[in-house]
């Protein structure tokens, strides 16, 4: 289940974290995962200092850093900033007269107001929702996958590990 196709089409990836209560349960989940399909590289294992996760796939510090959240949360900003300035133009020449110069800024809110509930529907789950847990000495694997894989996927590790909780979806860009 790799994100790369021979084609090179771009394809949405996903991060999917599963909490497990010890190591060895998320090591027979890691084998299931690469049974079907899963490289190794993007599976990432978070855990505590005092939790020995040898054998399982150790997040780097990229992994941690979420930064899926980090590009959402900037295009938000931009596209706030963008239709406030876009309003502020709009309002300024409604009160000098219709033109055609009023019509593209409303055209920009239109822009803005479209994206900006498009990102709404972007999960927001991140390693910091799992800070609690992790401390308690349980393990978090994120599985990077395509959208359309997710629910075969989450359903087969859900009916084989019923000890494992799954914590959400997310944003990945790698």
């Amino acid at each position: 289940m790799n994100s790369e196709t021979d084609n090179q089409e771009i394809v949405l990836i996903r991060r999917l974290y599963f909490l497990f209560p010890d190591t060895i349960y998320a090591k027979q989940a890691v084998n299931q995962l690469q049974g079907m399909g899963v490289e190794v590289q993007d599976m990432h294992t978070v855990a505590n200092n005092k939790v020995d996760i040898n054998g399982l796939p150790i997040a780097k510090l990229m992994h941690k850093q979420d930064k899926g959240n980090f590009v959402e949360e900037l295009f938000w900003m931009v596209n706030i900033t963008v239709f406030f300035a876009a309003l502020a133009l709009f309002l300024s020449d409604l009160f000098s007269g219709l033109s055609v110069q009023t019509i593209l800024p409303l055209i920009v809110i239109g822009v803005c107001a479209y994206f900006g509930s498009k990102m709404t529907d972007i999960p927001k789950v991140t390693v910091e929702d799992f800070g609690f847990a992790i401390k308690r000495g349980e393990i978090l694997l994120m599985v990077d996958l395509p959208v359309d894989v997710i629910p075969q996927v989450s359903d087969k590790i859900q009916s084989t590990h019923p000890e494992a909780i799954i914590g959400g979806i997310g944003v990945t860009i790698e």
